[in-house]
């Protein structure tokens, strides 16, 4: 689950406080997280790994943010790739943009309304 996903981040991040991971090994670790369906703590991971990513790389962490509908982390990974991907880009744009309106219309049934 989620819980458990940040609890298993939150081990790992304690590892990199301690320079116990190389970055290769923190990649690794990352797309363990990924093909394990654990998509926030690999998110989680990402965030920490300051190391350059390869195109390949970045384009595994945008779908598993879109996976889990974080729109703008995808953005921002296909946004550093060497050769973005402007169609994907404006794709995601959209589904945050979808994400945050809010359903404001509604229509009255007459006949479920009593009269006054």
């Amino acid at each position: 689950d989620a819980y458990s996903q940040f609890y298993n981040g939150n081990f790992a991040n304690s590892l990199i406080a301690d320079n116990t991971l190389e970055t290769q090994q923190l990649q690794q670790l990352i797309k363990l997280y990924v093909t394990t369906e654990k998509p926030f703590a690999a998110l989680k991971l990402a965030e920490v790994d300051k190391a350059t990513k390869s195109d390949e790389f970045l384009a595994m962490l945008s779908k598993t943010a879109e996976n889990v509908r974080e729109f703008q982390k995808a953005i921002e990974f296909e946004k550093t790739k060497t050769k973005s991907d402007e169609v994907r880009i404006k794709e995601l744009e959209r589904l945050e943009t979808e994400k945050n309106q809010r359903v404001t219309s509604f229509s009255i049934d007459p006949e479920n309304t009593r009269k006054l």
